[in-house]
């Protein structure tokens, strides 16, 4: 059976695991079946970017089942067709072909194989699993427990070392840093909106032009690294600083890289149609969005021993509340049922 994983990539730039299908066929009716049950599991809530293969079929079932997502062909995919039809190219240029999904693929060979039966599917699976959530875990300990080297005196540097998790604020360090070794000339301009030529000191090829918006302070570069990774490039940096713009306007902190970025999304999924009591929330969603509550717990939980404690006594504790309810609803049954038969005993009497 083809074993389908769905990959995502959290705030420290992590691979991590969403869930995982196995599909008998890789017909469009299963496609269908299988990205339909993937939103039903998300609580109806689409992604923004969805990267397959090139299959017609799964191509196809991604059109309508997300009529409105960005739709990409994964990079690996394309690269291993490279060397068939661009032979020459391919050798000169030492492309690589390293990439997430190949990655995840590689990952899993040390747990799953065509022989592996489903029972031991389950278990192989939740051990594959474990290392995921562990490292994940230790990047966020790291990032709430220890401060970034700054390199340079730019207030911007300093904000963001406080918000970004501590991979994504390497990668805005970086640029930040590199923005230094580039130099800006203004080649057009109006009231509002100046574009920039930025290249490398000493260097004329690799040019980029920065459309700067004087009010606003929006920014957008001919490289679109913000448009593809959400971290703003060098370039943009250097047309910044060269205005003066030490503090990062807000558009460009995404909370998606933050720290709390997790933490946010919890209080997204209760406030949307989910709450207590909600007549349309099926057993599925309920259970979902506990499991999501469970994650934050055990998060929280694992930063000492005393929070362990506590976080192991609000579960005792919601354990024997849920238990006084299951007795109650039990009476309450009994009762019921008991009034009725007394009912149908004085009818019959």
């Amino acid at each position: 059976m083809s074993f389908v994983p769905f990959t995502e990539v959290n705030h420290h730039q992590q691979s991590i695991l969403f869930g995982c299908a196995l599909l008998w066929d890789e017909t469009i009716e299963s496609f269908f079946w299988l990205l339909s049950t993937w939103l039903e599991a998300m609580s109806g809530i689409s992604p923004k970017t969805i990267i397959t293969d090139q299959d017609v079929a799964i191509s196809n079932t991604v059109a309508k089942v997300f009529p409105k997502v960005n739709h990409h062909y994964c990079m690996w995919h394309i690269e291993k067709k490279v060397p068939e039809y661009l032979n020459r190219v391919y050798h000169e240029h030492g492309m690589s072909t390293t990439q997430r999904s190949e990655n995840m693929n590689k990952y899993f060979k040390d747990f799953l194989n065509s022989s592996t039966s489903l029972s031991q599917f389950v278990t192989q699976y939740e051990k594959a699993l474990d290392p995921r959530y562990n490292k994940e875990r230790e990047k966020t300990f790291k990032t709430r427990n220890s401060k970034p080297l700054l390199r340079t005196l730019y207030p911007m540097e300093e904000e963001t070392s406080k918000i970004y998790t501590r991979k994504m604020f390497r990668i805005f360090q970086d640029e930040l840093v590199g923005s230094q070794l580039f130099i800006t000339e203004k080649v057009k301009f109006s009231i509002e909106v100046s574009t920039y030529k930025v290249r490398e000191i000493y260097k004329e090829k690799h040019i980029y032009y920065v459309n700067f918006h004087v009010t606003s302070k929006e920014a957008n570069c001919s490289c679109h690294m913000f448009e593809y990774s959400g971290i703003l490039c060098r370039h943009v940096l250097c047309v910044f600083i060269k205005k003066k713009v030490y503090c990062l306007p807000s558009q460009y902190v995404l909370h998606r890289w933050s720290i709390n970025a997790k933490k946010e999304k919890v209080k997204e999924v209760t406030i949307e149609g989910f709450q207590e009591g909600s007549s349309n929330t099926s057993d599925t969603s309920l259970f979902n969005i506990i499991m999501v509550h469970s994650l934050e717990l055990s998060e929280r939980g694992s930063k000492s021993e005393k929070h362990h404690d506590i976080a192991i006594q609000s579960l005792q504790n919601g354990i024997a509340k849920l238990d006084l309810l299951d007795i109650e609803e039990s009476n309450k049954k009994f009762v019921d049922s008991t009034s009725e038969i007394c009912q149908k005993y004085l009818m019959l009497t």
